[in-house]
């Protein structure tokens, strides 16, 4: 996928959240300390989530695509 903002290739991965926030390429088993290529983007964010995401590493942004997930309310 191209970024819509720098037209750079951004990769897909999934956005996870527990005690840390981080964007990884695969989901972590028990812990979310990041690993070589990944994005630790905050601590005590959310309580255990993970959500299809692109990065692009070139301009910092994140893409989230949370249609597959059966708990979101739209109003």
């Amino acid at each position: 996928m191209q970024c819509p903002y720098c037209n750079g290739e951004m990769e897909i991965g999934i956005l996870e959240g527990g005690r840390y926030l981080l964007w990884a390429k695969q989901p972590h088993k028990v812990s979310y300390h990041p690993k070589r290529g990944e994005v630790l983007l905050g601590e005590k964010a959310v309580s255990s989530v993970r959500i299809d995401s692109y990065i692009c590493k070139q301009c910092k942004k994140i893409i989230i695509d949370y249609a597959n997930l059966g708990y979101i309310k739209e109003e």
